[in-house]
């Protein structure tokens, strides 16, 4: 039997894995047939959200139910600045997870420059527990005249959602998002 591993946990906590590919029979030279090809985008747009995040599956688990997500992760200092900045629109059940190394203090601060879409925050403890959530408005003003929003607890990182995502799905503080998707998310 052969066996697969890969990372399905980047919160400085990687786990193996393991899939069984017995029962993939392609033989080693066939050929490939019918693969679309994605063009490479074009010069003068800008380069699609993906291809400056790793992405990876998520979920939040609700006292009710397990709501599937998509998240971005924005974990290197370059990353979590760029942020969801430039992005006019995510689709459903997509998001950024925003994740640091440390607790950060609750006196640490979120933006919205050059941010085209109105965000929800969650900021999660060290086990993805939300503690706090806010509305944050897009601002296309100045570095200087937008606002910055205090995260009001210590996190150890922070989930952004299109506005009006956490209410929508009924989700609240104390529910919980969880980046194990093939045991909590189930």
């Amino acid at each position: 039997m052969l066996l697969a591993y890969f990372f399905v946990k980047t919160m400085n906590e990687r786990e193996p894995v393991s899939i069984d590919t017995a029962a993939v029979h392609t033989p080693v030279n066939a050929p490939i047939k019918n693969i679309p090809r994605k063009e490479p985008p074009s010069p003068a747009a800008p380069e699609p959200i993906v291809g400056q995040f790793s992405e990876i599956k998520a979920c939040i688990v609700t006292n009710d139910e397990h709501i599937p997500l998509r998240m971005y992760l924005a974990n290197t200092p370059q990353l979590r600045k760029k942020g969801l900045q430039e992005v006019a629109a995510l689709p459903a059940n997509t998001g950024m997870l925003f994740v640091y190394n440390q607790i950060r203090s609750a006196e640490s601060q979120f933006w919205m420059h050059n941010t085209l879409m109105n965000l929800d925050i969650a900021y999660l403890d060290g086990h993805g527990t939300i503690r706090t959530i806010q509305q944050m408005p897009s601002c296309s003003s100045s570095a200087e005249d937008c606002p910055r929003y205090q995260a009001g607890v210590p996190f150890l990182a922070a989930a952004e959602f299109p506005q009006g995502f956490f209410r929508k799905n009924g989700v609240t503080v104390g529910d919980r998002l969880s980046t194990d998707f093939f045991s909590d998310c189930q």
